[in-house]
C-alpha cells in the first residue's frame, strides 16, 4: 500500500501549530495528504468577533493550507462544536445519541460547513445532511473518514495534552481505530501523537530554540520524552510556518505570543502503539 497521510485535529491552526512539518513534507513528496478538522472553532475568539467567528476561523484555516500547498479538496471539516462538546459527548457512554450543544454562545446543535468557501461538513457532503452533536455521531463520522481513505499514517493530538478537546479527539480517534480493526484486523496504520497544551499552556516556552521537555521533573511522565520522532526544520519551513500561523488572526489577537512559540528548530512526534482488538 502506498503512504498516505491523515492529520486528525480537534480545531483550525492545531494542524499548523504541531504538524506543519509533516504537512510540508508530504507535499513536497507528493503524497497524498488529507487534514481532517473536527470541530468549527466556533468559540475561540467568540467574545471579540461574535457571530462571525466561525466564518473567519475558516477563512484562516484556507489561507494557511493555501501557504502549505493544500487544496480545500484536502481539507474535511466534521464540523462539530468547540468547547465542551467533544468532552461531554465522549464522556457520556450511558446516552450517546444525547445532544451536546457547542459552547455558552451559540449553542449550535448539529455540523455545519461553510459551502460558500467551498468546504460543506464531512456528513452533508456524504449524505446530504448534517450531524446531531452526539457521541455517536461524532464516533461514526471519525470512522467513516478514516475508513474512506485509509491513510497509513495518522497523526493526532495526545491524551495528556491539557485542553479538554484535544484529550477528547484522541479518544475518539483510537475508539474509532479500535472499532474499524474490529471489522478489518489487517488494518494497523502508523499512529503518531502530537502536544499542544501543557504546564498552564507556559510550555513550550519563550526562550527554547526547541520543543523542551515538558515533564521535566514530573515523576509521572506520559510518553518518553528521548522517544520522540525529531524533525529539523529548514529556515524555509519556518518562514512558511510562521506564514501560516500569521493567518490565524483572530487567534493571534489574544494569544499572539503563545501561538508565536509553536516556530521553532524542530517538531516533534511519537509513535504510539494502539492496542486494537485481537
Amino acid at each position: 500500500m502506498s503512504k498516505q497521510t491523515m492529520i486528525i485535529v480537534p480545531h483550525p491552526d492545531d494542524e499548523t501549530l504541531a504538524f506543519s512539518h509533516i504537512i510540508m513534507n508530504e507535499v513536497a513528496a507528493g503524497n497524498p495528504l488529507k487534514i481532517v478538522v473536527v470541530t468549527t472553532g466556533d468559540e475561540g475568539g467568540a467574545d471579540q468577533y461574535g457571530d462571525e467567528i466561525p466564518r473567519l476561523r475558516m477563512a484562516e484555516i484556507l489561507r494557511a493550507m493555501e501557504i502549505f500547498g493544500i487544496p480545500k479538496e484536502d481539507l474535511i471539516i466534521l464540523g462539530y462544536g468547540d468547547k465542551l462538546t467533544l468532552t461531554n459527548a465522549f464522556e457520556d457512554t450511558e446516552n450517546p445519541d444525547k445532544c451536546y450543544p457547542s459552547g455558552q454562545r451559540y449553542q449550535y446543535r448539529e455540523t455545519y460547513g461553510f459551502p460558500e468557501a467551498g468546504c460543506n461538513d464531512f456528513r452533508f457532503v456524504q449524505s446530504g445532511y448534517h450531524h446531531p452533536y452526539t457521541r455517536n455521531a461524532i464516533l461514526k463520522d471519525i470512522i467513516e473518514v478514516i475508513s474512506l481513505y485509509h491513510p497509513t499514517d495518522i497523526f493526532t493530538v495526545s491524551e495528556c495534552d491539557i485542553h479538554r478537546d484535544h484529550r477528547a479527539t484522541y479518544r475518539f480517534v483510537t475508539e474509532a481505530l479500535h472499532r474499524i480493526q474490529q471489522d478489518d484486523k489487517t488494518y494497523r496504520p502508523n499512529f503518531y501523537i502530537s502536544l499542544v497544551h501543557f504546564d498552564k499552556d507556559l510550555w513550550p516556552y519563550d526562550d527554547a530554540s526547541h520543543f523542551p521537555d515538558p515533564f521535566k521533573g514530573l515523576d509521572q511522565k506520559p510518553f518518553d520524552w528521548d522517544s520522540r520522532i525529531q524533525f529539523l526544520m529548514t529556515d524555509e519551513m519556518k518562514e512558511k510556518k510562521k506564514r501560516a500561523i500569521g493567518e490565524f488572526t483572530t487567534q493571534l489577537a489574544y494569544s499572539r505570543e503563545y501561538l508565536e512559540k509553536f516556530n521553532k528548530e524542530d517538531e516533534f512526534y511519537v509513535k504510539e502503539l494502539i492496542h486494537l482488538a485481537e
